[in-house]
């Protein structure tokens, strides 16, 4: 599969999400701290969109906090991925638009 120049970013920026996600408490120095950071700045759209979700309508249903959080993490980077979809498709525009524009 092609990766793009406008999804490199996101690819990116989404692995250090997941990587902080899965490591900021594994680690007992500063870089914990920061890595809870990055991993919620980073995941942040998603997160607040999907965390609503899962508390509204699948908090009581027995599943366990685990299952909970792989469930918030993985809505989380598909939510952000629509996000950017949608962010990529107006500057796409914006630019075909200023390219009528200047002929």
């Amino acid at each position: 599969m092609k990766i793009t120049l406008g999804w490199l970013p996101f690819v990116v920026l989404e692995t250090i999400a997941l990587v902080s996600a899965f490591t900021w408490e594994l680690t007992a120095s500063a870089l914990g701290p920061v890595l809870w950071r990055a991993q919620l700045y980073l995941l942040m759209p998603g997160s607040i969109l999907v965390g609503r979700f899962i508390e509204k309508f699948l908090w009581n249903t027995g599943l366990s906090l685990r299952t909970r959080g792989m469930m918030e993490l993985i809505g989380s980077i598909a939510v952000n991925a629509i996000i950017w979809l949608l962010l990529l498709q107006i500057v796409r525009g914006l630019r075909r638009l200023c390219a009528l524009t200047n002929r």
